[in-house]
């Protein structure tokens, strides 16, 4: 998130103004590619810091047992207060985690995000089956970052209009998408032969 942060105040400098600036594409990239790095470095210290704190509880409770059967009510009580608060941490952790990760989507919709983890104004794909230029998509070119694809359906996105060039398939829920990197001009949503009865 800093590195975005960053980023967005340096263009901001940059143009002179606050208007959003249409970045070069290799600029963009290389923002994305840096944002989804931070990101996923940010998840996995989450993760390292959620188990140390896991396992203190663990040890805690070892030694809350052990105090309290000395009979250091004080020790054993102080203890249990530390640990008290450590669970509390945990379980908002995981909790918050839960609550972030991605959904299977229910729609029956694909729906599209202009933002990373399913944010902004999304743009719910209700054309099956024919190729949209994404001029008719209110996002800027390339400028897909999340969608939520429901089961059975599948978004194909093609770098040329009119479906041409070497195409993608996005199967499922997605958080991070590099629209840059991927260069949309043209979607198309197929669905399973089975969903379509």
């Amino acid at each position: 998130m800093r590195i975005l942060l960053l980023s967005l105040l340096l263009l901001t400098a940059w143009a002179g103004e606050a208007e959003p600036v249409k970045l070069p594409a290799d600029v963009q990239t290389v923002l994305d590619k840096a944002t989804a790095a931070e990101t996923t470095a940010q998840n996995e210290a989450d993760a390292k810091i959620l188990k140390v704190k896991q396992a203190l509880v663990k040890d805690l409770t070892k030694l809350q047992e052990t105090y309290t059967k000395k009979g250091n009510l004080d020790a054993a009580n102080g203890i249990k207060a530390i640990m008290d608060k450590l669970s509390e941490e945990v379980t908002k952790q995981i909790l918050d985690d839960e609550k972030n990760k991605p959904r299977v989507s229910t729609s029956k919709f694909v729906t599209l995000y202009p933002l990373p983890d399913f944010k902004g104004s999304p743009a719910i794909i209700k054309d099956v089956g024919n190729i949209i230029d994404w001029n008719k998509i209110p996002f800027p070119n390339d400028g897909l970052r999340s969608a939520r694809v429901p089961v059975g359906y599948t978004l194909v996105v093609f770098p040329n209009e009119l479906g041409g060039g070497s195409s993608v398939e996005i199967t499922e829920d997605t958080a991070n998408i590099n629209g840059t990197a991927l260069g949309m001009s043209s979607i198309l949503v197929k669905v399973s032969p089975n969903l379509q009865k």
